[in-house]
């Protein structure tokens, strides 16, 4: 009985032990959710694109600063676009065609030869 007592105090620890914390409360990582506002948020959105292109890229401090500041003017553009005029699938293909066009020309002003060179292999 006794020993029967101790296995059921000891699975119950073992599932509620509150010194384990490894993923035990994803509340608390960085990494806001997809719901809240900050998640979607054009700083937010152009910051993780300004980080996955510098290191795809390995652009220098000055080029992240450019490229970040391109970034989050986009985003912007970007999101006052759709706020005017809603989620037109082939609208909103055309407006990103055109974003994309802008985005190409920055990056020329912003890449050295070299990245332009990596980066247009890339997207041909």
């Amino acid at each position: 009985m006794i020993a029967l007592g101790l296995t059921i105090t000891g699975t119950t620890y073992a599932q509620s032990n509150p010194h384990d914390s490894k993923n035990n409360n994803r509340s608390e990582q960085s990494t806001p959710d997809k719901g809240s506002q900050d998640y979607d948020s054009p700083e937010r959105i152009a910051s993780r694109d300004t980080d996955d292109f510098s290191r795809k890229y390995n652009l220098n401090q000055g080029q992240k600063k450019k490229l970040n500041a391109y970034n989050l003017k986009l985003e912007r553009e970007k999101q006052s676009w759709q706020k005017r005029n809603g989620h037109d699938r082939v609208a909103m293909q055309k407006f990103e065609r055109e974003m994309e066009q802008k985005r190409e020309r920055e990056l020329r002003s912003i890449l050295t030869p070299k990245q332009l060179e990596h980066y247009s292999g890339q997207h041909s």
